[in-house]
C-alpha cells in the first residue's frame, strides 16, 4: 500500500506509515511517576456514555426514512387556506383526505402557486391530483426511489393495510437519507 503525504505543498510517497516510536521500560524509581490517576469520568460524561444511540444500520424501508404523524387537508378548504397551511407547516405536499380518512387526492406547493390571485376562495379540490401514486410502509426504498424518477413525483403518500395515510415520503427524505446516512456509492 503506497501513502502520499504532503508537505510544504508537495505530496511524497510514503511505502509505508512511519513506526510508531517505542516507548521504554519505567525503572523503579520513575514508576511512582509513571502510574498517575485516572480522571474520574463527570457526571456529564457518564450522561452522556449513558444516552449513545443503537448501532446504527442502513434504512431498507419507507418506514424508516418517512414523515409521520402527515398533516392532511381536506377537499373543501380554499387554496388560500392551503397556502397558508403551506407556510404554516414548512411543506410542499399535502394529502387531501375523505370525511372517512382516506385518501382523495394530493396538492403540492406548485398546484397552490399555479392558481391565480383571484380564483384564491376555489376548493382544494379543484387543483388537487386525483390520481395518488402510494407506498406501503415496507416498500423498499430503491423501489420508491424508481417509481420517483419514472413517474416524475416528488412525493408519495405511505398508506396502511386500510388505506389510510400514516407518514409521507420525499424526494428530500431519500436525499437527506443519502447525505446523512448512507455511503456514497454512486454507479454510472
Amino acid at each position: 500500500m503506497v501513502f502520499v503525504v504532503f508537505e510544504a505543498g508537495a505530496p511524497r510517497p510514503l511505502a509505508s506509515l512511519p513506526p510508531r516510536p517505542a516507548v521504554g521500560p519505567v525503572s523503579a524509581s520513575g514508576a511512582a511517576e509513571a502510574v498517575q490517576e485516572k480522571p474520574r469520568p463527570s457526571r456529564t460524561a457518564a450522561a452522556y456514555v449513558a444516552q449513545t444511540p443503537p448501532q446504527r444500520r442502513p434504512a431498507r424501508t419507507v418506514e424508516q426514512i418517512m414523515s409521520s404523524p402527515v398533516h392532511s387537508l381536506r377537499p373543501d378548504a380554499t387554496v388560500a387556506a392551503a397556502q397558508q397551511f403551506c407556510r404554516d407547516h414548512g411543506f410542499r405536499h399535502f394529502p387531501v383526505h375523505t370525511v372517512s380518512g382516506g385518501l382523495a387526492g394530493i396538492v403540492s406547493d406548485r398546484d397552490l402557486l399555479a392558481v391565480p390571485p383571484d380564483e384564491a376562495d376555489k376548493w382544494v379540490l379543484h387543483v388537487m391530483t386525483e390520481r395518488v401514486l402510494t407506498a406501503t410502509v415496507d416498500t423498499p426504498l430503491r423501489e420508491v426511489a424508481k417509481v420517483m424518477v419514472s413517474e416524475r413525483v416528488s412525493a408519495l403518500p405511505v398508506v396502511d393495510a386500510e388505506h389510510l395515510v400514516v407518514g409521507m415520503v420525499t424526494t428530500a427524505d431519500l436525499l437527506r437519507c443519502i447525505v446523512n446516512e448512507a455511503p456514497l456509492d454512486l454507479w454510472v
